[in-house]
């Protein structure tokens, strides 16, 4: 298991990557149900192969999985309908190299985030484009610099328009401004560490409703929370 989200009326989604599907578990039950993949590894539609991100809104219309393996995003209407959304392997605007998270702005018609994770960049993809923009890092560049990231595994949003993403290369988290050509190291550093403010390869990063940054701190075991709204950003446009 690699994910884990609910929906509004407490259904609960896993994200098997083993076993390349995700199963929905309603309030009660001793069993959960396919309703994404589990028709075996593979490149078809209707297949996964090792995904490791999942976004449901809370509406659960829909299921966005990143297909890692398969360097593509897929959506799932139902367990027997599924679309490429976009993909495939490499290092174009149309591509991605094993993307591990997203994240889906359904606030504005499910504009969608992607963390390329070996690419080392966030992809933003506007409904109906045939190629993303690249909002965050430079492709194909693993660096330190605030205008690069590292293997980047995941990224959220804000209601501000901002992305928060898990630099785990870097042991930080990264806030950016869409627009901007830099971002703001709001946790850890390029240093791995146990101190409170660092970090050890973060896999996860979320927003809870206060505006706090929780941070899956991985290889350090532990969760950790950064506030950030006493906090000063200088961005650089």
């Amino acid at each position: 298991m690699v994910g884990i989200s609910v929906d509004a009326s407490g259904n609960i989604y896993i994200l098997d990557m083993g076993n390349n599907q995700v199963t929905k578990w309603t309030p009660g039950a001793l069993n959960g149900i396919i309703v994404a993949g589990g028709n075996g590894v593979g490149s078809t539609a209707y297949q996964l192969y090792s995904p490791w991100g999942m976004f449901i809104g809370l509406n659960a219309s829909n299921i966005w999985i990143a297909d890692t393996s398969n360097s593509r995003i897929v959506r799932w209407e139902n367990p027997r309908t599924a679309i490429i959304v976009c993909g495939s392997y490499g290092s174009g605007a149309n591509q991605f190299n094993n993307p591990n998270g997203l994240f889906v702005d359904e606030s504005a018609s499910n504009t969608l985030y992607v963390a390329d994770t070996y690419n080392h960049r966030i992809q933003m993809w506007l409904p109906g484009a045939t190629n993303g923009t690249t909002v965050a890092g430079q492709t194909g560049v693993c660096g330190a610099g605030l205008n690069q990231l590292c293997k980047p595994q995941s990224v959220t949003k804000d209601t501000n328009g901002n992305i928060y993403i898990t630099d785990y290369g870097n042991n930080r988290i990264m806030y950016w401004m869409i627009g901007s050509t830099s971002g703001v190291i709001i946790g850890g550093s390029s240093i791995y560490g146990t101190l409170p403010n660092q970090l050890h390869l973060p896999l996860n990063t979320k927003l809870d409703p206060s505006g706090d940054v929780i941070v899956a701190d991985t290889f350090n075991n532990r969760i950790q929370k950064f506030s950030i709204l006493c906090r000063k950003f200088e961005i650089s446009l």
